[in-house]
């Protein structure tokens, strides 16, 4: 057995000022250099360095099986004072305030069903009294010699099968240079090996960034201190670093526009941010210890929308003036309306004038963006244009055929009855002396209110124009609303025609056939079967049933232009012969 004994004087090497350059420190026993042939392979004249620390012997020999891993054995005892056991050492700067995280790559001797045994990490200031410990002899030695090591830190090394341990972290309180690692076994006369293949020692340091979020309102200055905290007081902290994401971050640092990155001794970082910059960043931090760098979080900024408004009447009647309440500073606003054509615009900042076109109702929208909006933000107001009323239909079950002052155009479908019913509704603030009528076609029943109207007719192609008569903001109202009560055929031609509603002119196309009802003679049904989709012919009726423009078009082509010149403004059907049956859909004329 080799009894010489060396590690006095090279243990004093080891607090020769250490400098580590990564947070995670590896030990691989992977072709260590160590002799497989050696019963106490640490206790040697020239101390074995693995993964750069520097191993020593603690309590008995340590050996090596040649190839991946060290072997720690322990004989057990009726009583733990006659158990025998091994231990080592490793020498590694645990600095004061670092937090470690140690894992252990191991397998055991203990068969499944047996007590197996336990792995022990202890830490400390130097490595203990050789006189004690025995660290020259080969295998283990009795518990007088490694009770001295032995801590609450451990875990059970279970089985035979090669599994990774995690000690419980630690955060020293002072500055510590050496591990130990001990293997005590259970079994009263049992024999425990314990082969260890890798140790992995994470260093960190709790480093809390202060506050964890900031937010901002656009419009309005604040001033903010980030700072980073040490509440375990690790040392050598020599500098701190901010990442500010970007060089156009809104922040301001002593006056100026902040830098993207910033370095500072002092771990109180002090940046404004004026009421009208740009939207401010998040803060990524640092520190610098003992030549690492450890992250200490994110402050992750939160830019808030002030609250602003979109400020105007409801009505106009020739001309009103919108504008953005409360702009935040440096936003623009850019003004629209839908649908377009209803209300001209002209736009001054903040501020637009909308002047009434044609009676209806439209959606006006201003989307603010730039100056500290992180995106833009749409305000919208819906207006009534001149002697409109805002007005829904429905019929049973699916709607009427293009009512006027709608913007969609749903299909009807009729019930199994010989009946279709129509439900009208308005909004009738601000709306008196409102009644309703009709003409054209007599109603199957009529009933009304001043909400709205119910009416049921006949399957039977009627044309029934719902009267209604009031007083509005703009003074008084007369709105002739047509329904075309339709027989149901199969595979109509679809109609689209747009704008409408239309000044000038309007453009009809056709789509892919759908089942839709036709506008057909009162006693005639369109045929069963795909119609064509060509257009031949287009006619024009006004609310009296009479024809104001017809058109021929030969080659059935489409897209169709069609011009309005000398239709007055009002309401009016568009039909459109396919070769077999008309289809028709109501359309509003404004000069």
């Amino acid at each position: 057995m080799k009894t010489t004994f060396t590690f006095w004087v090279c243990f004093a090497l080891f607090f020769i000022t250490k400098t580590y350059a990564q947070v995670t420190t590896t030990i691989s026993y992977t072709n260590a250099p160590l002799n497989p042939g050696n019963c106490n392979v640490f206790n040697t004249s020239t101390l074995a360095v693995i993964g750069g620390l520097t191993h020593y012997p603690v309590c008995g020999g340590v050996t090596y099986n040649g190839t991946n891993a060290i072997k720690l054995v322990s004989v057990g005892a009726a009583t733990p004072g006659g158990t025998t056991a091994t231990a080592y050492g490793i020498g590694y700067a645990f600095k004061k305030g670092h937090t470690y995280a140690i894992q252990v790559t191991a397998a055991g001797s203990a068969p499944s069903g047996t007590t197996p045994p336990t792995l022990y990490a202890g830490f400390y200031a130097q490595l203990p009294n050789p006189a004690q410990t025995l660290p020259a002899v080969c295998g283990p030695v009795s518990s007088s010699a490694w009770s001295a090591v032995q801590t609450g830190n451990a875990f059970n090394v279970l089985g035979t099968n090669v599994g990774v341990y995690n000690f419980t972290a630690f955060t020293p309180t002072s500055d510590l240079n050496v591990m130990t690692i001990l293997v005590q076994s259970f079994k009263n006369g049992g024999v425990d090996t314990v082969k260890i293949s890798k140790i992995t020692i994470t260093d960190r340091v709790s480093l809390p960034l202060t506050p964890a979020s900031v937010s901002k309102t656009c419009g309005t200055a604040i001033t903010q201190n980030f700072v980073i905290s040490n509440p375990n007081g690790a040392a050598g902290i020599t500098a701190y670093n901010w990442n500010l994401g970007s060089a156009s971050s809104g922040w301001m640092y002593n006056g100026a526009p902040a830098p993207q990155f910033l370095t500072t001794t002092s771990n109180v970082l002090t940046l404004t941010a004026p009421a009208c910059s740009a939207p401010i960043t998040s803060i990524i931090a640092n520190a610098v210890v003992n030549g690492v760098t450890f992250g200490a979080g994110t402050s992750t900024a939160t830019n808030v929308t002030p609250s602003f408004s979109l400020t105007g009447p409801s009505n106009l009647c020739t001309s009103a003036t919108y504008s953005v309440n409360n702009l935040p500073c440096n936003a623009s606003v850019a003004w629209s309306v839908s649908p377009q054509g209803v209300v001209n615009l002209t736009p001054s900042g903040n501020t637009v004038t909308a002047t009434k076109t044609f009676d209806y109702w439209a959606t006006l929208t201003a989307t603010v963006s730039g100056g500290c909006l992180t995106s833009p933000v749409a305000l919208t107001k819906t207006i009534t244009a001149g002697s409109t009323v805002q007005a829904t239909y429905t019929a049973g079950p699916n709607g009427p055929y293009t009512p006027t002052d709608m913007p969609t155009s749903p299909i009807p479908n009729y019930s199994s009855s010989d009946y279709i019913t129509y439900f009208g509704t308005i909004n009738s603030t601000g709306l008196s002396n409102i009644s309703w009528s009709t003409t054209g076609d007599a109603p199957y029943a009529f009933n009304s209110s001043n909400s709205g109207f119910t009416y049921t007719e006949r399957k039977s192609g009627a044309l029934v124009y719902v009267v209604l008569d009031a007083v509005g903001f703009c003074g008084p109202i007369h709105k002739e609303y047509p329904f075309v009560s339709v027989l149901t055929g199969a595979s109509a031609m679809s109609l689209n025609i747009a704008p409408n509603p239309a000044r000038g002119s309007l453009t009809l196309t056709t789509t892919a056939p759908v089942n839709e009802a036709t506008a057909t003679a009162r006693t005639a049904k369109p045929s069963a079967g795909s119609l064509s989709q060509k257009v031949y012919a287009v006619k024009i009726t006004d609310i009296t049933g009479k024809v104001v423009k017809r058109i021929e078009n030969k080659s059935g082509a489409t897209p169709l232009n069609i011009s309005l010149a000398g239709i007055r403004s009002g309401y009016y059907l568009l039909s459109a012969f396919d070769g077999k049956s008309w289809t028709t859909k109501s359309i509003i004329v404004n000069e």
